[in-house]
């Protein structure tokens, strides 16, 4: 993926508010990313066009060298089934159990027979650390438990992009501690490009390349500690 030149700006009352300004970044398949910076940065902004969840005002996105803009609405959600999207809200459906929820994401791409979605779920959630948990609601699992229902679930849609907006920020140290273990393992074992949103500068450290975001502009591009040029 490349962004090049991209910039995002929201009307809100009358009044123009830039979010994102001339970003311009490279993805590499297999990448590791953190966006890094405070409430208010935009990098929840940069992440929904990462994941082509929206379009920027100004500039150009770049998949496979294909510009999103000139998508058709058809390839477009073609292309959203690829990207596992973990949400700040998880948007979790509330009355389904973890089993449930996992196998959602699987029934929207119509690729699996019931049996095999069943299937598919039950190893995903085994493999995030849940498979004493499958039956269970929302309100019956813990923050951390629905965060890695989230997780087994975009996994679900086998992409080759996972995103992740927050997965750390609303837990306990250990929890945190866990998830991101968890992130890491995801990554390691399937090769996934992973990009994932904090405002931890701990949590940022633990991925190999971090994109600091300050006012909208990207402020520092950093890779296994050295500056990218």
């Amino acid at each position: 993926m490349r962004l090049q030149d991209v910039s995002k700006t929201y009307d809100l009352n009358s009044v123009s508010v830039n979010a994102l300004v001339n970003i311009s970044i490279n993805v590499m398949e297999g990448e590791f990313i953190a966006i890094l910076g405070p409430s208010g940065s935009g990098k929840s902004t940069l992440l929904h066009l990462i994941g082509a969840l929206d379009l920027p005002t100004e500039g150009e996105i770049f998949i496979n060298n294909i510009p999103v803009s000139i998508m058709r609405r058809n390839e477009l959600a073609k292309l959203r089934q690829r990207i596992g999207f973990v949400f700040q809200n998880l948007n979790l459906v509330p009355r389904f159990t973890a089993l449930q929820n996992v196998e959602l994401a699987m029934t929207v791409q119509g690729d699996f027979s019931h049996r095999i979605r069943k299937q598919k779920a039950l190893e995903l959630l085994s493999f995030v650390g849940l498979s004493d948990r499958v039956k269970h609601k929302n309100n019956e699992l813990s923050g951390g438990e629905q965060q890695r229902v989230a997780i087994a679930r975009a996994l679900g849609q086998e992409p080759f992009f996972l995103l992740l907006d927050e997965p750390t920020g609303n837990v306990d140290t250990t929890t945190r501690d866990e998830l991101m273990s968890l992130i890491r393992k995801i990554h390691d074992a399937k090769g996934i490009t992973t990009i994932m949103v904090t405002h931890d500068q701990e949590i940022a450290q633990k991925c190999e390349r971090i994109l600091h975001l300050v006012d909208g502009q990207i402020i520092d591009d950093t890779q296994n500690g050295e500056k990218m040029t």
